[in-house]
């Protein structure tokens, strides 16, 4: 929802609610002031919510990306590194998912077969980046 839709909604319910507002509040300072309250917060909530969804999507789009240009742009090894540095950056929204990625790093790292097992780590992380990148699959029509 883009924020002029948010704007046309919130002005709609505002121009309902002071269709029904009594007369006779009018003129109270409290009842003003309660009311700007209440609608402030209600805007400032949903302009919180919508952001917070924007980013997610973002976040899941550039995941899609991430997986699309996983064979024509990376060796196993450079995914591994890629995927590393998407998680790492998205990590605030994603904390277990870096968590789960750093242990499977950690691991690879350590191995003394790092060339045989590029291959799985990489399916591995490209596993956790689908995750993320479902987020935005939803059809569009």
């Amino acid at each position: 929802m883009d924020t002029l839709s948010i704007l046309g909604f919130l002005s709609g319910l505002l121009g309902i609610v002071g269709f029904f507002f009594p007369v006779q509040w009018k003129n109270k300072i409290f009842v003003k002031i309660a009311f700007t309250l209440v609608l402030g917060s209600l805007t400032g909530y949903v302009f919180y919510q919508n952001a917070k969804i924007d980013k997610i999507e973002r976040v899941s789009k550039s995941a899609n990306l991430l997986i699309k240009s996983k064979d024509a742009q990376f060796t196993s090894e450079g995914f591994i590194l890629a995927a590393l540095s998407f998680l790492e950056q998205n990590k605030n929204e994603f904390p277990e998912s870096y968590e789960r990625a750093k242990k499977i790093f950690d691991k690879y790292d350590k191995s003394d077969f790092r060339g045989i097992e590029s291959v799985g780590t990489s399916s591995e992380m490209e596993g956790l980046i689908k995750g993320i990148a479902i987020l935005s699959t939803v059809k569009e029509e």
